[in-house]
């Protein structure tokens, strides 16, 4: 009789216990179970793309900013979606960058942008210091490019 007792028990909190549901304001889409993301395709500066995630408005919950990573999961769920599912190849600005010391890149919040492979190609950065901005390239790594280049972006915030 004990034993029933404690399995009813255990059964109403497994049964009572409701997952966090997570959602993202509209346009956003959810990746990887707690990142919000929106694709942007027009074209504009990497500075332009700072400013434009910085100035959605509606939000109850986190701050839109340009996009930034360090996670392969992450990057893989961001490549299948914006090459698989938007149908989208082109590079897209992220919120990275080494215009402070050449070499050391950094992301928007002051984190080392990870380097090498998996996330960068083989060949990047190859940009020297003329190529000093982030981007998440059509072939779904890091690469760099010049500020004044004409690119999509990523926005995302953390709900």
């Amino acid at each position: 009789m004990k034993a029933i007792t404690l399995l009813a028990a255990a059964a109403a909190l497994i049964t009572t216990a409701s997952p966090t549901e997570v959602s993202c304001n509209a346009g956003f889409v959810l990746l990887n179970g707690n990142t919000c993301i929106q694709v942007f395709t027009s074209k504009v500066t990497w500075v332009e793309a700072v400013a434009a995630c910085a100035n959605i408005d509606n939000f109850l919950v986190g701050s839109p900013h340009l996009a930034y990573f360090n996670d392969c999961s992450f990057m893989t769920h961001l490549y299948d979606y914006i090459y698989y599912q938007q149908g989208l190849s082109e590079d897209l600005w992220l919120g990275g960058s080494d215009s402070n010391t050449e070499g050391a890149w950094e992301f928007l919040n002051g984190d080392p942008v990870p380097m090498g492979i998996p996330f960068w190609h083989p060949i990047q950065p190859d940009g020297d210091n003329i190529e000093n901005k982030l981007v998440f390239a059509h072939n779904g790594y890091f690469a760099d490019a010049h500020e004044d280049d004409k690119l999509g972006y990523i926005c995302q915030y953390t709900p």
